[in-house]
């Protein structure tokens, strides 16, 4: 409904973690405008998760994430404008994560277009047998496994733009 009332053509999405997951289901559901897929460190459904890191997203606050990331997080409240607005997202955004599933085997199977899926083997919510598995699901996707990878750094390390993102999006 989005990209229809903001009158979005055809598109390439890049999405890190919770984006990554946002942009396969754009690319399940928008099939005639999605062009391409970049999908780091993204979960399909709860199985994706190693054990211990499900249990730690059902016991993380907000409060954890200041403690993790300070800086970050008092930037990213400033933009919110309400003060306990960066509370609400973190209770809604892990309503989203603790869902049993959030792109059927079926949904993405008909993805259409190119995907390239990047993780990290030192992910530390998702081993590389779960990117495996996303692969496995789209058809004609591609898997980039990082070695010595954590989660944050699919995002932070710049030789993965560089080596593996930036490539992929060039090809016609």
């Amino acid at each position: 409904a989005i990209l229809k009332q903001e009158n979005v053509g055809a598109f390439t999405a890049v999405g890190f973690s919770s984006g990554a997951t946002t942009a396969l289901y754009l690319a399940a559901l928008a099939r005639d405008r999605v062009q391409k897929i970049v999908a780091l460190g993204g979960a399909i459904d709860t199985m994706s998760y190693r054990k211990e890191s499900l249990e730690e997203l059902r016991r993380l606050t907000g409060a954890d994430y200041e403690k993790m990331a300070p800086g970050f997080i008092a930037e990213r409240k400033k933009l919110m404008g309400e003060p306990d607005a960066f509370y609400k997202l973190v209770d809604n955004m892990k309503h989203a994560w603790l869902q049993p599933e959030y792109l059927t085997a079926s949904q993405l199977g008909s993805v259409k277009c190119p995907v390239l899926i990047i993780g990290g083997d030192q992910d530390e919510y998702m081993d590389a047998a779960a990117f495996r598995r996303v692969q496995s699901l789209i058809p004609g996707s591609q898997l980039s496994i990082v070695p010595g990878c954590n989660h944050v750094g699919l995002i932070t390390d710049a030789a993965i733009f560089r080596d593996r993102v930036f490539p992929f999006l060039a090809l016609k």
